[in-house]
């Protein structure tokens, strides 16, 4: 995958998890080959019954739904 195809913080993705399409935005992009995420920004994901608020999504499990500002996405 480019690198200009990888998602950053801030930016929604959408990818399956336990048979459920779900919506999360990336809290951390410095793994190698996924992301973290956090699945809370889900109006209905107090319904859904999913166990755990954040999750870990390999590069090639999601899709970019929309980008985020870019804040937060710098190099330290």
């Amino acid at each position: 995958m480019k690198e200009e195809d990888k998602a950053t913080e801030g930016d929604i993705i959408t990818f399956e998890k336990d048979g459920q399409q779900v919506e999360a935005v990336v809290t951390s992009s410095r793994l190698q080959n996924s992301v973290v995420c956090d699945m809370t920004i889900m109006e209905d994901f107090e319904e859904r019954n999913i166990d755990v608020e954040k999750t870990v999504v390999a590069h090639k499990n999601y899709t970019i739904k929309m980008r985020g500002d870019g804040a937060g996405s710098g190099e330290e």
